[in-house]
C-alpha cells in the first residue's frame, strides 16, 4: 500500500485485482515506485503477510511487456543450476553423481594415453557441466499465453514469487486466454495484479480498484 492512498489492495486466494489507473501520470508514479522496491528493499509500498511485512523484492515480480518474459535469464538458470547441483550431491543421487564424475575422469586419462601431449585437468565441476550441455527451462512453446504460463512455473517453483503484477496485459490477450492465464495462476498458488489504464470487462473473481482521472479512488 502506497502513503498516499487510502486503498488497500487485499489479495483474496482465487481472485484477481484489477487497479485501473486512469491518470498517466499516477500511473507512472505509482508504477514507477513499485518497479524499484522489486530490486531494492526501499521504497514506500508495503506488502504484509498475516499482518507481517515482507519483502516485495522477494515476493513480487512486474511484467511490463509479456513479449520479453524469459524463463531463461540468469537469476532464473542459477537458481535452477543450485537446485541441480544440490540433487546431484544429495542422499538419493550421490553415489551415481560421484559414478558419473569417475566414468568422465577415467575416460579422459584413457584419452590422454593415447594423445601425443600430457594433459591436466581439474576436478568436475557439477554446474559448469550443466553450462556445458546447454541446460535450461523448456521454452519452445512459441505461443504467447503458453510462455507466460511457463513463466508462471518458474517465478512460483523455482523464485518462489508469491505475486505477479502484469500491465495492461488486456492489450495483447483476449478475454478467454486471460482467464486460462488467471487459473494456471491460481493452480500455482499466485495471487494477480492486473494493473490497467481503465477498468476492465472480466468475466472471472476479481475485485476492482480505481484511481479516476483526478486522482479521486473508487472501490
Amino acid at each position: 500500500m502506497h502513503p498516499e492512498l487510502k486503498t488497500q489492495l487485499e489479495f483474496v486466494e482465487n481472485q484477481v485485482i484489477i487497479w485501473a489507473i486512469e491518470s498517466p501520470r499516477l500511473m507512472r508514479k505509482y508504477l514507477g515506485n513499485l518497479i524499484h522496491q522489486t530490486i531494492s528493499r526501499e521504497g514506500e509500498f508495503v506488502l504484509s503477510d498475516q499482518g507481517k511485512e515482507v519483502e516485495i523484492s522477494k515476493n513480487v515480480d512486474i511484467v511490463l511487456n509479456p513479449f520479453e518474459v524469459d524463463v531463461n535469464d540468469k537469476k532464473c538458470i542459477n537458481k535452477i543450476y543450485s537446485e541441480l547441483r544440490e540433487l546431484a550431491y544429495g542422499e538419493k543421487y550421490y553415489l551415481r553423481s560421484q559414478q558419473l564424475f569417475g566414468m568422465i575422469t577415467n575416460f579422459l586419462l584413457e584419452l590422454e594415453q593415447e594423445s601425443s601431449v600430457n594433459l591436466s585437468f581439474g576436478e568436475l565441476d557439477f554446474i559448469q557441466l550443466l553450462k556445458a550441455m546447454g541446460v535450461k527451462c523448456d521454452d519452445s512453446d512459441n505461443g504467447l499465453v503458453g510462455r507466460l504460463g511457463q513463466y508462471l512455473q518458474v517465478i512460483s517453483r523455482i523464485l518462489n514469487k508469491r505475486v505477479v503484477v502484469f500491465v495492461n496485459l488486456s492489450a495483447y490477450l483476449e478475454q478467454k486466454e486471460l482467464i486460462l492465464l488467471l487459473e494456471q495462476a491460481f493452480y500455482l498458488k499466485i495471487y494477480v495484479v492486473l494493473i490497467e489504464k481503465d477498468d476492465i470487462c472480466l468475466a472471472f473473481p476479481k475485485k476492482t480498484y480505481i484511481i479516476d482521472s483526478d486522482g479521486c479512488e473508487i472501490f
